[in-house]
This record gives C-alpha cells, structure tokens and sequence, in this order.
C-alpha cells in the first residue's frame, strides 16, 4: 500500500496486505468517500461494511454497492481524518 500526501488520499496495491486497509476504512466510516476502480469507474459515499474481500459502499441515496478490494485503485477520504 502506497500513501500520498496523508492518510486521507491513497493509492491502493494489496500485496496480501489488507488489514491496515480494513483498519482505515472502518476508523474513518463516517467521513465521505471516494474511490476508484481498476476500470476507472468512480463511486462515493460511506463505508458501510468492510468484509475479506470486499467493501460496501453506502451512496447518498442509500444505495449500497460492493467493491472488491483487489479491483479498488484509489482511496480518498474527502474530508479531513
């Protein structure tokens, strides 16, 4: 995992490595999120549920969609952690 700036911004490359992301992702559950996907797609909202192998995202409207961690390219935070 590679850290950009500060912990509110990073780019993501797994390596195995997932329990400090797990960590981050559940400590800042209530500040906004943005992530992007391998394929460039963008999703924001609230971390809802962190699983082994994935992350759900809880969008404005209160849809919730699923994000594998393997496919997430980029974390950032939109407010200050």
């Amino acid at each position: 995992m590679e850290f950009i700036r500060n912990d509110c911004d990073l780019n993501v490359n797994l390596a195995g490595l997932t329990d400090n992301l797990n960590f981050k992702l559940l400590k800042f559950r209530k500040i906004p999120v943005k992530m992007t996907a391998t394929n460039g797609f963008q999703l924001k909202g609230f971390t809802h549920h962190v699983g082994i192998d994935f992350v759900d995202i809880k969008k404005e409207n209160g849809t919730i969609v699923r994000i594998l961690k393997d496919k997430i390219a980029h974390i950032k935070w939109m407010k200050d952690c």
